[in-house]
Parts: structure tokens; sequence; C-alpha cells
């Protein structure tokens, strides 16, 4: 069954709107982790090295410097995986629709 131009139009444009939102979502999760990481290396630059700390207060720092890093780095880890199953999941059923389609024209 051959699509006629109207239905190619409307194909194109849909593969586009998922190509763009793909795109952007990866750049928002981009730009997530580099604030994350721009975050980590100020507060270490110029707040923790600015302290001066010894011993257990030194330690304890370090301690919640590792605890604040993990917390606030799952939500952008998550959002991720988010993106990248929608992705992959597209792709499944796309796979899966294009599969089935050839099987009805053999």
């Amino acid at each position: 069954m051959k699509m006629s131009d109207n239905e190619n139009m409307q194909y194109v444009k849909l593969r586009a709107k998922n190509v763009g939102v793909q795109v952007i979502c990866i750049a928002i999760d981009s730009l997530f982790l580099i604030f994350w990481i721009l975050i980590q290396y100020l507060v270490d630059t110029y707040v923790v090295s600015k302290l001066g700390l010894r011993g257990i207060d030194s330690w304890m720092l370090l301690g919640f410097q590792w605890l604040f890093a993990v917390s606030t780095l799952i939500p952008v880890i998550v959002n991720i995986y988010v993106d990248l199953r929608i992705v992959l999941q597209r792709a499944q059923t796309r796979i899966a629709r294009e599969t089935e389609t050839e099987g009805e024209s053999t």
C-alpha cells in the first residue's frame, strides 16, 4: 500500500516532532548534569577550601559533601533514565510496527 503525498508529509512532521522532543530532552538532561558538576566544583573551590577544616571536621564535611552530591545527582540520573527508556520504547514500537507491516505484505 503506497502512501499519498499528504500522508508522507504527516509522517515526516510526526517524525520531526519526535526527534525534536528527543533532542530537547537530551539537551535538558545534559544541562542538568553540567549544572550539577558546576555547582559541585564551585562549592568545593569557593566555600569548602576557604574553611580550612582539619581532623574530624574535615571528614564530617567530606561525608556531607558526598551525601549531598549523591542525593542531588539521583534525580538527574532518573530523568536521563526515563528519557532513554522512552526513546527505546518508541524505537521498539516502531520496529514492531515495521516488522508487522512487512509480514503482511509478503
